[in-house]
C-alpha cells in the first residue's frame, strides 16, 4: 500500500458535520469506508471539538509528522 499522505486521509471526510468532535470524524471516515490505515490516523488525534476542516487537517497532519504552514 502506498504511503498516506493528508489529502488521501482527508478524502474520507466527506460530509462531516463540524464542529465535530473525535469519535464524529472516526465515524465519518468509516462511514465514506476508509481503510483501517487511515482509521488507524484518525484515532491518534486530540479528543476535542473541530470547529472547521483546518483544525481537523492540522491535527492529522501532526499525527502524521507533516507540518502546517
Amino acid at each position: 500500500m502506498d504511503p498516506l499522505s493528508l489529502r488521501s486521509v482527508v478524502q474520507y471526510l466527506k460530509g462531516l458535520d463540524l464542529p465535530a468532535g473525535k469519535q464524529e470524524v472516526i465515524d465519518t471516515a468509516l462511514r465514506n469506508q476508509a481503510p483501517q490505515d487511515v482509521i488507524d490516523v484518525l484515532r491518534r488525534i486530540p479528543d476535542q471539538t473541530y470547529q472547521g476542516m483546518d483544525d481537523v487537517w492540522r491535527a492529522i497532519g501532526s499525527k502524521m509528522g507533516i507540518a502546517q504552514a
